[in-house]
């Protein structure tokens, strides 16, 4: 079956869902419902569960497209780095998927005022924290075997209504695997390139409200000091350092951009220790691209002390 048959039917099924919300009373405020068969937090889980479903088995769908396709990198050397996709129809299809997700977002995280004695109001946010959480492993998975879902966690990292939550989940979970970068694999480029998405989405906050931006800042906030210091512990007892400086520079760029003064200020105690350290790595001996990586890092800090 063609996947621009399904857009409409699951457009349709999303406002049934929405509309069972209305009739059932069913809110934020008012979790339980006030009709007598609301089934309370059961009418909730259940719009959850089936809004898991979607997202798990619409992820696993789209691996079709990379069944007996090369691997990831001699694709890039056939194809270059003109795209990520396969084919016209997987473009199409990833397509779809996003716009779906995306629908399904808005519709769920958007109050909607109907003229009428009836209301649309949005299910919790935080349905959308537990789905992400749940299955933030499932994705990366899948996103390290199938490089065309890159376009799903950029809508997921560059929308308003889910890039805090979605940069959140993300962070503590590369937090947790940063031990992991200290060696040359595609898992650990897949981790720098996550951590990367994650500064891209805090750097590019400013493009939504006032509100979105100091929340995105707060979101990575907590975790500013651990990004540094495990970065740079870590850097010194590995034996490929490179990918903790790539992370390092990301991040300092992130910062330096001076639009962002609450990350600064948290920041800025740390920056006399980074420059000690720095310093004492750019005297070593090291390879020619890792001796400018240290100057270039250097140059950053220094210019951040001014």
């Amino acid at each position: 079956m063609q996947v621009r048959y399904i857009v409409q039917p699951m457009k349709m099924m999303v406002l049934a869902w929405k509309e069972a919300c209305t009739v059932r009373g069913i809110s934020p405020a008012n979790p339980e419902g006030s009709s007598a068969d609301a089934g309370g937090v059961e009418g909730e889980y259940s719009i959850r569960q089936m809004l898991s479903d979607f997202f798990v088995y619409g992820v696993r769908c789209l691996d079709v497209f990379a069944i007996g396709a090369p691997s990831s990198s001699s694709q890039a050397s056939h194809r270059g780095s003109s795209s990520i996709y396969r084919s016209k129809e997987e473009k199409e299809t990833i397509d779809y998927f996003v716009g779906i997700v995306s629908y399904i977002l808005l519709s769920f995280l958007t109050i909607i005022y109907k003229p009428a004695a009836f209301q649309y109001v949005s299910v919790d946010p935080t349905i959308f924290r537990a789905i992400i959480t749940q299955h933030i492993d499932f994705f990366v998975s899948s996103l390290s075997t199938n490089s065309s879902l890159q376009n799903v966690c950029n809508t997921l990292f560059f929308s308003a209504p889910t890039v805090v939550t979605m940069g959140s989940v993300m962070v503590r979970y590369l937090l947790q695997r940063l031990p992991e970068m200290g060696v040359s694999s595609e898992k650990s480029a897949l981790y720098l390139k996550l951590f990367k998405l994650v500064f891209a989405s805090v750097s590019s906050s400013n493009q939504h409200t006032a509100q979105i931006t100091a929340e995105c800042e707060n979101m990575l906030r907590p975790h500013l000091a651990t990004i540094v210091e495990e970065s740079m512990q870590l850097a010194l007892r590995c034996r490929e350092s490179t990918n903790y400086f790539l992370l390092l520079r990301a991040l300092f760029r992130s910062i330096g951009s001076g639009t962002h003064d609450l990350l600064y200020q948290q920041f800025l105690p740390l920056l006399p220790t980074i420059l000690q350290q720095l310093n004492r790595l750019q005297n070593g001996s090291h390879r020619q691209p890792i001796h400018e990586l240290f100057v270039e890092l250097c140059l950053t800090v220094r210019g951040m002390c001014g």
